[in-house]
């Protein structure tokens, strides 16, 4: 089952706890956690028995020790079978009044494997690349889509998980994200950029997609944008123009591949490209 499926009670069980807990006449209590091990990560924080009142939790993997994602999540309550490797994280989730508040989430993972994920498979598929890789590479039925870097930067706010910045380094083939995401209904509104390590001439001979690639100076590829919207576990998947990409996406493909890019005319035979 994808994260995103249907909400279920989970029971959580805290190892080496240390807290302390306040209690009022109005039957109104406050609980706080100083130091804890949740699924081995570090956790604290507090909440009020008062959902209104506010809640605020940290969780925080140790350097020290190897955390894998597919021991963590489904000891987190979330069942899986998308994603393995390891990882480390750090998040501060801060709610009120039903609301997430504000907050923010790190995850790093040195290599792993995607294993199944719809949207991923759907964009692959509309964009029509997987014929410029390994198929072993991309078949996501069985060994999945192997990573040697992933690195997520979120914060939240007004109830709005805002991923600042995406990055997914693959065998053959890089992704970059960025967008928000409804942490009520898990609508998606995303930008995501596709960069297969392949030439610009073997993609325009291999792949007939919508609108215009982004290639470097050298004539290697370096992104093909698309727009991910609408219930993140089947959303809408469309090509977009490179003018319709926000500076800051840009700049992040920029930092993080270190080329610089222009955006290929349409007209093939001319020389000329126009500077982004």
């Amino acid at each position: 089952t994808a994260p995103y499926a249907e909400s279920r009670t989970v029971n959580y069980t805290l190892h080496n706890l240390l807290g302390e807990m306040e209690l009022a006449p109005d039957d109104i209590y406050r609980s706080e956690i100083f130091s804890s091990r949740l699924c081995g990560m570090d956790f604290a924080g507090f909440w009020y028995s008062n959902d209104d009142m506010g809640q605020k939790f940290t969780l925080v993997t140790n350097p020290e020790d190897k955390f894998y994602l597919e021991n963590v999540l489904p000891c987190l309550g979330i069942e899986q079978n998308f994603i393995e490797g390891e990882f480390s994280l750090q998040a501060d989730l801060h709610k009120e009044s039903g609301v997430w508040y504000d907050g923010h989430v790190h995850i790093q993972s040195p290599q792993g494997r995607i294993l199944k994920l719809k949207t991923l498979a759907k964009v692959f598929s509309i964009v029509n690349i997987t014929d410029l890789l390994d198929r072993e590479t991309l078949d996501l039925s069985k060994k999945g889509f192997p990573y040697t870097s992933m690195d997520i930067d979120t914060h939240i706010e007004n109830n709005q998980l805002v991923l600042e910045s995406a990055v997914v380094k693959g065998e053959g083939l890089n992704l970059f994200a960025r967008g928000e995401v409804d942490m009520n209904d898990l609508d998606a509104d995303i930008t995501m950029l596709i960069a297969p390590l392949k030439s610009v001439d073997t993609l325009i001979s291999k792949v007939p997609f919508i609108g215009k690639p982004i290639i470097g100076e050298d004539g290697s590829i370096i992104a093909i944008p698309v727009a991910i919207k609408g219930p993140l576990d089947d959303p809408n998947i469309t090509a977009l123009h490179p003018e319709a990409v926000g500076d800051t996406v840009w700049g992040m493909v920029k930092g993080t591949m270190m080329l610089p890019f222009n955006i290929l005319k349409q007209d093939k035979k001319t020389n000329g490209s126009e500077e982004k």
